[in-house]
Order: structure tokens, then C-alpha cells, then sequence
């Protein structure tokens, strides 16, 4: 099956917010793409000299991802994975934890194969994000193909849920970021070059002064405790 989901190319999307907090916490090292889809979060990585592997169940997608990385595993996340190659010096959950049954277990099985003082970089949708405060307000909660309430996600985060599902798995969070609302896929005039992308760039400047509001995907990297 191939992927839903499209490369965001926006300097204000996760797939380009994360791979810079990334380069910016850790030097080049192995990285660990966990539920990888086609690659977006970690290909950057490639590039600048980190070597990545990606986990994820459907291999139409890991396929794709093996373009970009050095290796890729055919496996399905909420399961023990065999013989996994440690330690990373950086894993990824880049909005994984939302399709997990109980993330959890599924985020302390992985993240055992960190190394000492190594960087976990998390990304969640925002579900306290202002427009669904506002169809809630409506009276609405309508399930769809991607976003925030997209069908197949099982768990919701607000920031404040997200910072203590790190911190009471023993996490110390270093930096926070957040995406805008993703104007560039509903608007062409506010893609990058064009006249209203001042536009989006204000949303961004919202997102991180007021993340628990404007903010809506959230973005954190954290190190053990």
C-alpha cells in the first residue's frame, strides 16, 4: 500500500524541523527511524552524514525508504523486534506514537537501545491545537484521511500530555519546536516564494510562542535522565 502522506516541502514542516533539531543536538552518528512510512523525517539525515535505518510494517513505503537509507526492516513496531543492531545515537518517533495501541511499551523497547547521553526526537500532533478547540466549540469531531484527527490515530497529545509521557519515562527535555497549520497544502499563494507565505511564517512564529495553542504538530528531543 503506498503512503497517504506527502513530503511537506516547507521550512516550517516537521520534515524539515526535525532533521535540523537533530543536526543541531547530535553529531553525525546511527540514527533510528522508528515507523519510518517513505523516509520524509530522517533522508535529510543521509546527506550529512548520519547513517539511518528505518523500521516500519508496510513494504511498499520501506521500499521507498531504502532509497535514502542504509538499512530498513520489515516489521511491525508494536512488536519485539529481532536481532535490532544497537545502539543509536539518535531515535525518531516522528508521528508514530498516535497509530500505537499503547505507546508506551512500544517507546521503552526502543529507546533501550540508545546510547548513553543520546537524543530521542519525538513529534506529535497537537490535539488542543486552536481549530479544534473551535470545531469542538461546533460540535465537532470528524475523523479523516490525514491531520490532527486523522482515522487511524488511537491516542491524542496535548504538549502537557506529550512533556510528561518523556518525563515519566525518564526523559530530560533539551528542545521544543512546533509546526503551523499546514497552510502550503490547502493554499498554493502560501507556499514558499510566494506573495502570502508571510503568511505562514507568522503561523510558525505563533506555533513556537504559544505551542500548546498555535502549535500543530509538536516537536521535542530529550536525553535520559
Amino acid at each position: 500500500m503506498a503512503s497517504v502522506y506527502t513530503f511537506k516541502d516547507d521550512p516550517y514542516s516537521s520534515h524539515h524541523l526535525i532533521p535540523a533539531l537533530v543536526r543541531r543536538l547530535s553529531p553525525p552518528g546511527r540514527v533510528l527511524d522508528v515507523g519510518c512510512d517513505v523516509g520524509f523525517a530522517a533522508r535529510d539525515l543521509v546527506s550529512h552524514g548520519f547513517q539511518v535505518c528505518g523500521i516500519d510494517r508496510n513494504a511498499a513505503t520501506l521500499a521507498q525508504a531504502a532509497r535514502y537509507y542504509q538499512q530498513t526492516i520489515l516489521a511491525d513496531v508494536e512488536d519485539e523486534i529481532p536481532g535490532l543492531d544497537g545502539p543509536f545515537d539518535v531515535i525518531i518517533f516522528a508521528d508514530i506514537l498516535e497509530h500505537l495501541t499503547d505507546p508506551r511499551p512500544v517507546f521503552d523497547r526502543f529507546t533501550r537501545f540508545l546510547t548513553p547521553g543520546g537524543v530521542v526526537v519525538v513529534s506529535v500532533p497537537n490535539v488542543a491545537h486552536w481549530y479544534m478547540r473551535f470545531t469542538l466549540l461546533l460540535g465537532r469531531f470528524d475523523y479523516a484521511d490525514r491531520g490532527i484527527l486523522d482515522r487511524t490515530h488511537l491516542r491524542f497529545f496535548t504538549r502537557r500530555m506529550a512533556r510528561r509521557f518523556l518525563e515519566e519515562a525518564g526523559f530530560r527535555i533539551e528542545a521544543e519546536d512546533a509546526t503551523p497549520l499546514p497552510l502550503p497544502l490547502v493554499w498554493s499563494a502560501a507556499t514558499p516564494g510566494r506573495p502570502l507565505f508571510v503568511v505562514h511564517r507568522i503561523g510558525y512564529w505563533l506555533a513556537r510562542w504559544w505551542k500548546s495553542l498555535f502549535g500543530y504538530q509538536l516537536i521535542f528531543a530529550a536525553r535520559r535522565r
